[in-house]
């Protein structure tokens, strides 16, 4: 039987100008450093646009000046709820895509379609606020398929998301597009040498001074607190002195 499944991925599948564009940059827009369109159903284009901005966030690290710490990131949860949110609620009537845009401040998801009045970007903030289905279709089927816990919910659990964060999600609307601003996270100095080891079987103080951009003695007071806490071992005399993962 033709379901509303049916429908979605017969309606994604036949207008090919209906995808979503992913663009890095590390400075200004017109320097882009990589780029990629994910397009298929709205099933393919959600996962594969969260897959493809994750494995950005992890592996072109020079967006936060180092090589092998990711130092800042972005909830997992807002993300995905960004992604799901642009395409639900995006006017298919316009033909123009989905643009997830990566720089070293975050990631600003914009889609077609302003923010359905008398919703406003603060109403989207509350954690009480209705919600106004611009495809109720495609919304009923992302529903369905476990996408959408319940409706109007998933700005609330953006803004959950980033509930210990000094910076916020930020909403706006302009010229007949509504942008998400996702912004970067900073993970602290200690989880960052954790990660760093599980990466490598040792570290020294040096190599964090390289690696996380930090002072020789901000590096020794983390590595001596890492050890007071049980997490790193200590080994090696002064001179060749190295940290390691504490095992078990």
């Amino acid at each position: 039987p033709f379901s509303i499944f049916t429908a979605i991925i017969v309606h994604c599948q036949y207008f090919p100008s209906r995808i979503v564009q992913i663009v890095f940059y590390k400075g200004s827009k017109v320097n882009i450093e990589f780029q990629e369109e994910i397009d298929g159903t709205i099933f393919e284009m959600i996962e594969g646009s969260y897959r493809e901005v994750l494995k950005i966030l992890s592996t072109k690290l020079e967006i936060v000046g180092t090589t092998n710490v990711q130092e800042y990131a972005i909830p997992e949860k807002a993300l995905r709820e960004g992604i799901v949110n642009a395409l639900v609620h995006r006017d298919w009537s316009i033909p123009s895509p989905v643009y997830i845009e990566i720089s070293p401040k975050g990631v600003v998801i914009t889609n077609p379609g302003t923010i359905p009045p008398p919703l406003t970007p603060e109403i989207l903030k509350e954690a009480d606020h209705y919600s106004i289905l611009r495809n109720p279709k495609l919304s009923e089927s992302l529903h369905e398929a476990g996408y959408i816990e319940r409706y109007g919910s998933g700005t609330v659990r953006i803004m959950e998301s980033y509930e210990n964060s000094n910076v916020k999600p930020e909403w706006w609307v302009k010229a007949g597009r509504t942008y998400l601003f996702l912004p970067l996270l900073q993970v602290d100095i200690e989880t960052s040498i954790v990660r760093l080891l599980e990466i490598r079987e040792k570290v020294t103080s040096s190599d964090l001074v390289k690696e996380l951009g930090i002072s020789l003695n901000t590096a020794r007071k983390y590595l001596r607190t890492l050890v007071d806490k049980g997490l790193l071992e200590m080994k090696g005399k002064t001179r060749g002195r190295y940290y390691t993962l504490k095992k078990g």
